[in-house]
Formats: C-alpha cells, sequence, structure tokens
C-alpha cells in the first residue's frame, strides 16, 4: 500500500461567516431520575463561563453517540443522537428522520445509536449556517464494525430558523470501518475541516477535506502499523490539530503526527498501558501538554513534552468508592475537554454525575480530580463528540501541492496529458475494467472550474495560467486525484 499525501495550496482567508460558541451546550442525559423520571434530561451550559446544570424536558435519549451545534448563550439549535435531529424546540427537525439506515440503526434506535464516537458536525467553510454532519452506524454482516460513512448537510436558517436536513444519509465512503474513531481538525488555512477515519483491521486511514465548494476524498493513506482490536476506545486530536492519540481496548496508546496542509499522517510511537479496564479513553489538557487517560477506576496523567512519554504516567486520581446506584460505581468513563477549560468525565454504566478535571494544565495532582463534583437530574453515559472550533490558521502560506495516489491502483491508472497544457487536456485510465463516473476540476483556491458527470474526451480550462486539481472518481468507487499546471 502505498502512503497518501493529499496537498492544496489555498490561500488564506479568515473565516468571519460563524459564530465563536458551537460547543456553548452539551445535552445529556437518556433518562430521569425519580420522582420525575421522563423526560427529565440536563444540558451543560458554559455560556456563563462556567459549567451550569440547565434541566431539561426532551424526548430525544442521549446514549453513546451526539452531535451538538449551541449558540452563544448556551441554547442548542441542533442535536443528533445518530437516528434523527431535533432543532431548537426539541422537535423533530424537518427532514432530520431515519439517519444511518440499516437494521443494526432500527433496533438500537430510539435510544440513541451505540458507536462512541460514530458521528461529529462541523461549520461549512464559506455558508453561514449551514453544517456538516458525518455519521456511521454497525453493521450486522461485517461483526457489527461500519460498512459505510454518510454524512448530511444541516440549513439552520431553513423552516423559519428550526433548521432542515438538505441532504441526506450520502455515502462518503462505501468500505468496512472500525467503529468510532471519527474525527476532525480544521485544515491550516484556518476554514476548511480535514475528517478522517479509520479502515477496519487495517494500517489505513481514509481522510476527506471539506472545503468551501464541497468534499473531496476518499484519500488512503498507510500509517504503517494495525490499531490493534479497536472494538472499545477512542481517538483525539490534540488542540492545535498536529499529533493523533488513538487507544483501543488492549490498552495500547497509538500516537501519531498530523500536518494539518497536506493530511499527511505519520505513525510516532506505541506504547503499552497495562491496567485491567473496560476501555481506556483519552483527552487533551487544553495547551496539549498533558494526555489524560481513564481507566475504570483510576486516571492517569502522560506529559506529551517529554522525549519518554510512558515513563511520565502519573495516577491523578483513585476511585473513591463511590455508588450512585446500589451495585453501580461511579467508574470514570468518557473525558471530553469543554470551552472553560476543564475536561469532564462521564461514569461508566450511565451514572447521574460528572467527575472534573479542574486544572488539567497543571502537573501531577495539581490538576485537582473532583469527583462526583456535578450532580445531574438525569442518568447519562456519554458526550456529543466535539471537534476544536475554535482552531486558527497557521501563519504563513499553506503550500502542499504533493502527488496523490490511490490505495489499491496504481498511480499510473490514471492518464492525464498533456501537462503541463495549454487550454485542453484528456484523462484516460489504464486499466480497462474501471469506468470514469466523474470528472472535477478545482482551481488552487478550491473553487470549482469544470465538473462532469460522466467519462469527456477533452476537457477545457479557459482560467488563468497556474495550478489545477483533477479529481476522478470511477464506477467502482476509486478516487484519484493529480496536479495540473496551465501553462
Amino acid at each position: 500500500m502505498r502512503i497518501l499525501l493529499i496537498g492544496i495550496f489555498i490561500i488564506l482567508v479568515a473565516n468571519t461567516a460563524h459564530s465563536q460558541y458551537y460547543d456553548m451546550a452539551w445535552p445529556l442525559g437518556y433518562s430521569g431520575i425519580s420522582p420525575n423520571p421522563y423526560p427529565i434530561r440536563a444540558n451543560l451550559n458554559f455560556s456563563s463561563g462556567t459549567a451550569v446544570v440547565d434541566t431539561v424536558q426532551r424526548l430525544m435519549e442521549i446514549g453513546a453517540c451526539s452531535s451538538s451545534i449551541s449558540d452563544s448563550a448556551g441554547h442548542l439549535l441542533m442535536v443528533s443522537d445518530a437516528c434523527y435531529l431535533i432543532n431548537q424546540q426539541g422537535d423533530t427537525m424537518m427532514n432530520g428522520d431515519s439517519l444511518n439506515p440499516g437494521q443494526c440503526t432500527t433496533d438500537y434506535c430510539p435510544g440513541g445509536g451505540p458507536i462512541i464516537q460514530g458521528q461529529l458536525v462541523v461549520p461549512d467553510p464559506l455558508q453561514n449556517n449551514k453544517f456538516w454532519l458525518f455519521h456511521e452506524t454497525c453493521n450486522y454482516g461485517t461483526n457489527n464494525f461500519p460498512i459505510r460513512l454518510y454524512y448530511s448537510t444541516i440549513d439552520l436558517s431553513l423552516d423559519s430558523n428550526r433548521g432542515a436536513l438538505v441532504l441526506k444519509n450520502q455515502i462518503a465512503v462505501y468500505d468496512t470501518l472500525d467503529a468510532g474513531f471519527l474525527l476532525a481538525t480544521k485544515h491550516a488555512n484556518g476554514r476548511f475541516w480535514w475528517i478522517v477515519c479509520h479502515k477496519n483491521m487495517s494500517t489505513t486511514f481514509i481522510s476527506f477535506l471539506l472545503t468551501d465548494t464541497g468534499l473531496i476524498g476518499p484519500f488512503y493513506q498507510d500509517a504503517g502499523i494495525l490499531l490493534p482490536n479497536p472494538g472499545t476506545g477512542n481517538s483525539v486530536f490534540s488542540p492545535n490539530g498536529e499529533t493523533i492519540v488513538s487507544t483501543s481496548y488492549n490498552r495500547d496508546v497509538c500516537i501519531y503526527h498530523f500536518n494539518r496542509c497536506s493530511g499527511t499522517i505519520t505513525f510516532d510511537q506505541i506504547f503499552s498501558f497495562s491496567h485491567f479496564i473496560i476501555g481506556p479513553l483519552i483527552e487533551f489538557s487544553p495547551s496539549g501538554r498533558y494526555l489524560y487517560v481513564t481507566a475504570t477506576d483510576s486516571i492517569y496523567q502522560y506529559d506529551m513534552q517529554n522525549a519518554n512519554i510512558p515513563s511520565t504516567k502519573v495516577v491523578v486520581a483513585v476511585f473513591d468508592s463511590f455508588y450512585f446506584l446500589p451495585n453501580f460505581q461511579a467508574y470514570f468513563y468518557f473525558p471530553l475537554r469543554a470551552i472553560d477549560g476543564k475536561i469532564y468525565i462521564s461514569s461508566w454504566r450511565g451514572g447521574n454525575l460528572l467527575h472534573v478535571i479542574n486544572y488539567p494544565d497543571s502537573a501531577g495532582l495539581a490538576c485537582q480530580v473532583g469527583q462526583h463534583q456535578i450532580i445531574l437530574p438525569c442518568f447519562n453515559n456519554n458526550f456529543p463528540f466535539i471537534p476544536n472550533y475554535h482552531l486558527g490558521a497557521l501563519p504563513g502560506e499553506c503550500d502542499s501541492l504533493l502527488s496523490v495516489t490511490d490505495l489499491g491502483g496504481k498511480k499510473e491508472m490514471l492518464n492525464v496529458f498533456p501537462n503541463p497544457f495549454d487550454e485542453t487536456f484528456s484523462i484516460t485510465l489504464s486499466n480497462v475494467k474501471e469506468k470514469i463516473s466523474s470528472i472535477s476540476v478545482y482551481r488552487v483556491d478550491g473553487k470549482l472550474v469544470f465538473h462532469s458527470a460522466e467519462n469527456v474526451n477533452s476537457i477545457s480550462i479557459k482560467g488563468k495560467s497556474g495550478i489545477y486539481i483533477v479529481k476522478v472518481l470511477t464506477v467502482s468507487g476509486k478516487s484519484m486525484v493529480r496536479k495540473m499546471v496551465k501553462k
């Protein structure tokens, strides 16, 4: 397998179209606490600068998987449980039903999608009030691993500002994927988004680039190491988007470097995390210096700036034997960094409480873990998955026009000639069994200048001289990209 490198030279433009408060509130809960067990839920509201528990009524049950968008006042504008979407009134959003079609979804809903880190939502790089939801569901025929990554688009300005799904259940990639481990971070220009998932039982990452002209990809690349037994665990980007860390059921921790310009993923190191646990889960401190691992009855801290990361492991909390119900220990479960700089940790088996790492950028016990620090009016299993909406652009231009090859196909399979070209060029495939389904040509700033839903003999580009990106999709689902130079 060849390492795929994708790059698009992009003029840096600041993103001023969107508010910066998409993560100001988190929807929580699947069942209320007696005497009002249904439909009492909670929102964790950060609009005052500190976490406040708002007790709300919401029919949607949020289980393992959710995503949300909120405004600066902490009002939820959209919530998805990977089964359907609700609007700011708590009603099903227009066209917001029937996400993730399949028997697995049917069986698990309406209790919420079953895959931890199985969906995420990011803003459109250009259109205000438009968002992209990436989502997946389990599949019985592949031992519950997903076979499709879907995307749906949401316009919150429709239906009298209650929002509506515009596109639904569009297939981004058809392949056997790891359950969850779905990530997003901003491109180096601060506007576009990288979407990253992982091919099941392989060394292969699959990525997409969301630009102001749409979604480009899938792009396959071999990171050189198998994610071992990834049935339970999670992946996180560092706050600066330049490191990926993954954990898995057998307690290994994998660290990768990520290039925000090219999308290149490079393996760095792996170390064993030996502890009797349900499955380790991880989160970065706000500065990215410390990595926290929740391990059922303990929380560990690692210093990511140390040359020998495994040697820095420090126990910062040990379960204090608190039970939220008889025989239900308030173990540590899923950690998530919030906009207030703290890390919140849900309780294993759905407890009605949250643990909090109050000063996660402090070393050792100075981070101050508050066990069962927040009491909820409902039982809660997990948090919405939230990418870093606040990540800015890298300084300088992002020149990453690198050659791109397609996983499983030879580079010479796609023939584009002449290159450089004057005004017209042609495309052929050397593999006669493959057929072209579409051709797209982009300028270096991401603008689409040509598109055809079928093969054409000659493509004419009348724009100015410079670099152009040609993307070809085949009937079998392969995606190939080439750099072209116009004289």
